[in-house]
C-alpha cells in the first residue's frame, strides 16, 4: 500500500480560522480521518499480536484484516464509510487504551478485539464480497457497526459471521449446550421502514422468524428542505457510543425516534434557510445521532469527540430551534477535532479557565474547542435574525447578544494565555476576524442588558460552584469578624478551583429571561401573581423575576431576605452579587467580585457559633479592611 500524504491547503486552514467550512473542506478532513481510522484499525492487530497473542488468535484478526482489505480493494467508498463511522473510532481508541494500560483485562481485551471481525464483515457486506470472521457474543449480542444488533439465544463466547457475496445475507453460527452449532440467519441487505416510528433503517431482519434471535435495526433520521438532505443514524445499540463518558440512553421507542424525527426536520428548514453552505457542511460532517440520558437532574448536555468524530451526543433537545444550533455546535467541534489530528493550536498545561458556557472549569485545549464552537452558534444566531419575526427575533437578538459577548472574552483569554503555538496564534487571529465583524451589530436595548445580566450570573454561578476559598483564610477572616477586629488580608484569601459535575445545572435567571422575551405578557402577570412563579420556572423565586426585570434594587433586597431566612440557593447568592454589580454599590465590591469568599466566611461564621451573618456587612466590612 502506497504511503498518504495529507495536506491542508492554506487556504482551507483560513476558512476553518474564520469558523466556516465548506464541503470540499469537510471532505480534506474526512479523507484524513479515513488514513487515522485505517492506522488505528491496524495499530489494534499489531498491538494485539505483541500484548495478547493468544486473544489475537482466538478473535481471528489475521482473517479479519485480510476481509477488510479485500472489501476496500473491491470497494473503497463502501467500506470507507464503515471505518469512518464514529463508533469504530471509539472502540479502536479503546482496545488500545486496554491492551497497553497498566491493568490489561485480558477478558475485556479479547471480547473487544473479536469487535474487528464484525467491523470486516459489515465492510465485505457493504463490498458484496463473501465473508466469514469471528466475532465476540457479548451480553448474548453482537453489534454490526452501522447496521444493527442481533441478539442471540447463546452464551457468551466466540461465534462466526458470514455471507455469500452478493446477497446482502447475514448469518452466525453460534455454539449452544443444548443444541451445539447452531446457525442462525441474521438479516438481509435492504431498505425500510422501522415498523411504528417512521425512521429507515438500511438492514432488515431475515425474513425467517427465529425464536433464538431478534434483530434491532440502527435507525436513520432524514430531512429534506429546498433540495438540500442531512441524514443521521439514531444509534442506541453500539456498545462504544458512549461519548466522554456520558450515559447514553437506551433503546429508544418508537414514538422517541418519530419526535426525534420531528425536530430534525423542523431544525433542517432553519439551517437550509439562512445559508446553504453551512447546512451542506453540516450534513456532510456528521454521521450519527447519540441520544443522552438528561438523567435526574434533567441536565440539557450535548457532546463531540475526538474519538468518535462525527458523532453527536444529545439530550432531547425540546424543539427544531434549539436542535438547529446544536447542530451547528457540535459540526463546529467535529471540524476542530478533525484539524487538530493534523496541527497543534495549543500546549497542554495543567491551568483551567472559566468559559461562559459549561458549568465546570476548562483546560486551555478545552476553552478552544468551547470557543471555536460558540462562534459558529453566534454565527448561526445572527444569520437567524435576519429571518426571524415578532418573538423569535428577540430570541435570536438575545443570544446572539449573548455569546458575542462570550466569544469576545474568550477570544481575550485565549490571546493572553500564553499556550498557543505559532499555528494557534494564526487561528485566533481567523476567528478573532470574524467576531470583529459583528461586534458592532445593533441590538436592542432591552435585549442587550438582559444579555448582560445572564452572562454576569453564570460567571458568578461558576465562581460560587467551583472556586473553594482557602479554608485557613476564612476561618482566620471568621475569627476576626466574631472578634470585632478589622480584616485587612481579606482581599487576598485565594481560592482554589475545584471541578464540579458536567452538565448544564437548571438557570432560573435564564428561563425568565427567555419569558420576558417570548412571552411579556406572561411574564407581567407573574409579577403580579408570585405564587404561580414556582409552577412556571421551577428553582426560581420572586428575587429572580424582579432582577430580570430590571429592578436591581428591589431584587437586592428580596435576594438579602432570603439568605437572611437560611435559604441556602446558589442563586440567591448570584442574584445579590448581580444586582450591587448593577447598583454600583461601593461597599459590595467584594460580594461582586468574590461572592465565594463572603459565602464561605458567612458559613464559616456560623459554624464557629456566631449569629448568622449578614452578608451585605461581611462584605462591607471584608472592603473596609
Amino acid at each position: 500500500m502506497q504511503p498518504i500524504t495529507h495536506r491542508l491547503a492554506k487556504a482551507h486552514f483560513d476558512e476553518l480560522a474564520a469558523g466556516a467550512g465548506s464541503v470540499e473542506v469537510v471532505a480534506v478532513l474526512r479523507s484524513t480521518q479515513l488514513s487515522k481510522r485505517i492506522l488505528m484499525v491496524y495499530s489494534v492487530a499489531e498491538v494485539a499480536r505483541a500484548q495478547a497473542p493468544h486473544a489475537y488468535v482466538a478473535a481471528g484478526l489475521d482473517e479479519a484484516l485480510e476481509t477488510l482489505a479485500a472489501a476496500r480493494r473491491a470497494s473503497p467508498d463502501a467500506v470507507a464509510e464503515v471505518l469512518l463511522y464514529p463508533h469504530v473510532g471509539a472502540w479502536a481508541v479503546r482496545t488500545l487504551r486496554q491492551l497497553v494500560g497498566p491493568e490489561p483485562d485480558a477478558t475485556r481485551s479479547e471480547a473487544d478485539l473479536g469487535h474487528l471481525g464484525a467491523i470486516a464483515a459489515v465492510a465485505a457486506l457493504r463490498a458484496g464480497q463473501s465473508f466469514e470472521t469471528s466475532v465476540r457474543v457479548r451480553d448474548r449480542a453482537v453489534m454490526l457497526p452501522t447496521a444493527g444488533l442481533v441478539r442471540v439465544a447463546a452464551p457468551d463466547g466466540w461465534a462466526r459471521l458470514r455471507g455469500p457475496a452478493g446477497t446482502g445475507r447475514v448469518e452466525i453460527v453460534v455454539v449452544r449446550e443444548d443444541a451445539g452449532s447452531v446457525v442462525i440467519p441474521v438479516l438481509d441487505l435492504g431498505h425500510g421502514k422501522d415498523s411504528g416510528g417512521g425512521a429507515s433503517v438500511w438492514w432488515k431482519a431475515s425474513a425467517e422468524p427465529r425464536a433464538d434471535a431478534s434483530w434491532l435495526a440502527l435507525r436513520r433520521l432524514r430531512s429534506v428542505a429546498d433540495d438540500h438532505a442531512i441524514e443521521l443514524a439514531v444509534d442506541d445499540l453500539d456498545p462504544f457510543r458512549h461519548l466522554e463518558g456520558l450515559d447514553a440512553a437506551d433503546r429508544l421507542s418508537a414514538a422517541d425516534v418519530a419526535a426525534w424525527q420531528r425536530c430534525l426536520d423542523e431544525a433542517w428548514k432553519i439551517l437550509v434557510r439562512p445559508g446553504e453552505n453551512r447546512a451542506a457542511a453540516i450534513a456532510s460532517g456528521l454521521r450519527c445521532l447519540v441520544p443522552l440520558d438528561p438523567g435526574r437532574g434533567q441536565w440539557a448536555v450535548s457532546a463531540s469527540s475526538g474519538d468518535a468524530v462525527g458523532a453527536v451526543g444529545l439530550t432531547p433537545p425540546g424543539n427544531g430551534l434549539v436542535f438547529a444550533a446544536t447542530l451547528v455546535h457540535e459540526s463546529q467541534h467535529a471540524k476542530l477535532l478533525a484539524l487538530l489530528d493534523m496541527v497543534d493550536l495549543c500546549r497542554e498545561g495543567e491551568t483551567l479557565y472559566y468559559a461562559p458556557w459549561r458549568a465546570d472549569p476548562r483546560p486551555i485545549g478545552g476553552l478552544l474547542q468551547g470557543a471555536y464552537a460558540y462562534l459558529g452558534v453566534t454565527s448561526f444566531w445572527r444569520d437567524h435574525r435576519l429571518v426571524a419575526r415578532g418573538t423569535s427575533r428577540q430570541v435570536a437578538d438575545f443570544e446572539f447578544a449573548r455569546w458575542r459577548e462570550a466569544v469576545s472574552q474568550t477570544l481575550g483569554v485565549l490571546g493572553s494565555s500564553g499556550m498557543l503555538t505559532e499555528l494557534g496564534t494564526a487561528f485566533l487571529a481567523g476567528m478573532a476576524s470574524s467576531a470583529g465583524a459583528w461586534s458592532e451589530d445593533p441590538v436592542p436595548a432591552v435585549v442587550r442588558e438582559l444579555a448582560l445580566d445572564i452572562g454576569a450570573a453564570h460567571a458568578t454561578a461558576w465562581r460560587l460552584r467551583n472556586l473553594r476559598p482557602d479554608p485557613t483564610s476564612v476561618t482566620a477572616a471568621a475569627r476576626s469578624w466574631l472578634a470585632g477586629q478589622p480584616n485587612a488580608d481579606a482581599r487576598t484569601i485565594s481560592a482554589a478551583i475545584v471541578a464540579s459535575p458536567r452538565g448544564q445545572l437548571p438557570e432560573p435567571h435564564l428561563e425568565l429571561a427567555r419569558l420576558r422575551l417570548v412571552d411579556p405578557g406572561r411574564f407581567a402577570r407573574l409579577r403580579e401573581e408570585p405564587n404561580r412563579l414556582g409552577a412556571t420556572v421551577p428553582n426560581a423565586a420572586l428575587a429572580d423575576l424582579l432582577l430580570m426585570s430590571g429592578d436591581y434594587a428591589e431584587a437586592a433586597r428580596a435576594y438579602h431576605a432570603e439568605i437572611a431566612a437560611g435559604r441556602e440557593r446558589p442563586d440567591a447568592w448570584t442574584g445579590l452579587a448581580i444586582s450591587h454589580a448593577r447598583l454600583g454599590t461601593a461597599d459590595q465590591r467584594t460580594l461582586v467580585s468574590r461572592p465565594e469568599v463572603i459565602r464561605a466566611v458567612c458559613q464559616r461564621i456560623g459554624a464557629l457559633g456566631g449569629e448568622k451573618a449578614d452578608p451585605e456587612a461581611v462584605a462591607a466590612w471584608l472592603v473596609s479592611g
